[in-house]
């Protein structure tokens, strides 16, 4: 049956299988490109954080906690060295013995050591008077400049001199035994026996 003329021509629409397909594969081509940007934004955000965090780690300084602290260490308590107690001259007792048997030996030591401001000292003879060196002990609680002192003034006076201290306890300070002084030459003088003369017989 033939339309009429002048009748408009009605065209129907026909679906072609490509085109519907290529329709499909631009709108999942078009949500996998939304996924990947997505997951980039992420991935850019994430290295951006982790950039941010290391940076203000690395500003603050590092507070040392107490394992790191290191253990004070105890130094060995020194033991305080004994300090001389000051004594005067005129305090420091002093015994002379004369060693060699030449009268006034003592005395003459005596008259020394007053002279340099000891002013407790004691003389007499020593048992035995053969002494060949002159021998002095001091108390080891002198100081050093007063044993040096007298040490000096002996080495001056005397041939020769030995000095030792001693830590026991004693009457005296000091205690000098004579021996032959510089320059002496005199012997040891020898009580005069009484001679009898023989009577004669008439």
């Amino acid at each position: 049956m033939q339309a009429p003329v002048g009748a408009p021509v009605q065209s129907e629409n026909v679906g072609f299988p490509g085109s519907m397909q290529s329709q499909s594969s631009g709108k999942k081509s078009n949500k996998l490109i939304f996924i990947i940007i997505i997951i980039f934004l992420l991935f850019i955000g994430g290295i951006t954080f982790l950039v941010f965090k290391s940076s203000r780690t690395t500003g603050e300084e590092p507070v040392p906690t107490e394992s790191g602290l290191p253990e004070p260490t105890s130094s060995p308590a020194s033991s305080p060295t004994p300090t001389p107690v000051a004594i005067n001259k005129s305090d420091v007792k002093i015994q002379v013995l004369n060693g060699t048997g030449v009268a006034g030996e003592a005395g003459v030591l005596q008259s020394a050591l007053t002279a340099l401001g000891y002013k407790k000292i004691d003389v007499g003879n020593a048992s035995d008077t053969s002494a060949t060196n002159t021998s002095v002990i001091f108390s080891s609680t002198l100081p050093s400049d007063i044993v040096s002192e007298i040490t000096t003034k002996l080495k001056a006076m005397y041939v020769t001199v030995d000095a030792s201290s001693s830590s026991t306890g004693s009457t005296y300070d000091v205690k000098v035994t004579t021996g032959p002084r510089k320059g002496q030459t005199t012997s040891a003088t020898s009580t005069p026996t009484a001679r009898v003369s023989p009577t004669a017989t008439p």
